[in-house]
C-alpha cells in the first residue's frame, strides 16, 4: 500500500482492481488561457482536449436570446443578458478567417458606458473557446477572465475576430465561467460566437506520462531491492 501510494504521488498511475488508471497529477492545478490562433480558424484541440463545435442555430436572426443550445451531451450555455442573435453579413459585418455562421451582439450599456458578459459554461466543461470582435472598426482593449485567469487583448472590429480558449489541468476541477469585458466601452458593444467546447479525459502526453512510468518503476524497484535486504 505504501508504495501504490508513493507511485500514485509520482505520476497519477494507480490500479483498480487489476487495471492501472490515470488521474493528472493535481499538484499545479490552473485555468490556461491560450490566444495563439489569432484570427485564425480553430485547432482540433485545446490544451490536449479535443474541441467540438457548437450546432447551427436554429432560431431566427434578429432574435433576443439568453442561451445557446451546445453540442449533443452538453448543457446549454448561458449569459447573463440577453443578445441579440446575428449572422456574419447580414446582421454583423464581419468576422475573420471565413466565419459566416451565427454570432451575439452585446450592446453598450446606456448608463455606465462599460459592456461586460459572462457567459456560464455547462457543468463538466474542460475546455472552452469563443471568438470576440467589437462593433467599431478600430481595434479596442478587452480583458477576457476565466476563474483566476486573466488575458488582455486587442481586438479590431473590421474582420479582425480574435480567439480566446480556457482549460482547466485537472479534469476534477472544470471550468465554470468566461467573462468578457471592453472595459472603456469605447467599441459600442462586441459580438461573441463560433464556440467549441470540451468534457472528458484530456489526451495524454504520452512523453511525460513515459517519464513519470519509468520513475514509478525505478521506484518500485528501489523499494524491492530494500524489501529484500531485510
Amino acid at each position: 500500500m505504501r508504495i501504490a501510494a508513493i507511485v500514485f504521488a509520482l505520476t497519477g498511475l494507480a490500479t483498480v482492481g487489476n487495471a492501472m488508471v490515470f488521474h493528472p497529477w493535481s499538484g499545479a492545478k490552473a485555468v490556461v488561457v491560450v490566444t495563439s490562433p489569432g484570427t485564425g480558424a480553430p485547432p482540433g484541440t485545446l490544451g490536449g482536449y479535443s474541441m467540438v463545435g457548437f450546432p447551427s442555430e436554429g432560431r431566427s436572426e434578429f432574435d433576443m436570446v439568453t442561451d445557446v443550445v451546445a453540442p449533443s451531451g452538453f448543457a446549454n450555455l448561458i449569459f447573463d443578458q440577453e443578445l441579440e442573435l446575428d449572422f456574419v453579413g447580414s446582421g454583423w459585418d464581419s468576422w475573420s478567417h471565413g466565419y459566416g455562421g451565427a454570432v451575439y451582439q452585446l450592446f453598450e450599456e446606456a448608463v455606465s458606458g462599460r459592456t461586460s458578459l459572462m457567459i456560464t459554461l455547462p457543468p463538466g466543461t474542460l475546455g472552452f473557446y469563443t471568438y470576440i470582435e467589437p462593433n467599431q472598426k478600430d481595434t479596442y482593449q478587452f480583458t477576457v477572465t476565466s476563474g483566476s485567469t486573466t488575458t488582455t487583448l486587442g481586438i479590431n472590429g473590421d474582420g479582425g475576430a480574435r480567439y480566446v480558449g480556457f482549460y482547466t489541468d485537472d479534469t476534477l476541477d472544470p471550468l465554470f465561467s468566461v467573462y468578457v469585458d471592453q472595459p472603456d466601452g469605447l467599441a459600442l458593444g462586441f459580438a461573441v460566437g463560433e464556440f467549441g467546447i470540451a468534457q472528458g479525459q484530456a489526451v495524454p502526453d504520452t512523453g511525460s506520462c513515459l517519464g513519470l512510468m519509468t520513475a514509478a518503476l525505478g521506484a518500485l524497484g528501489l523499494f524491492g531491492r530494500r524489501s529484500l535486504r531485510k
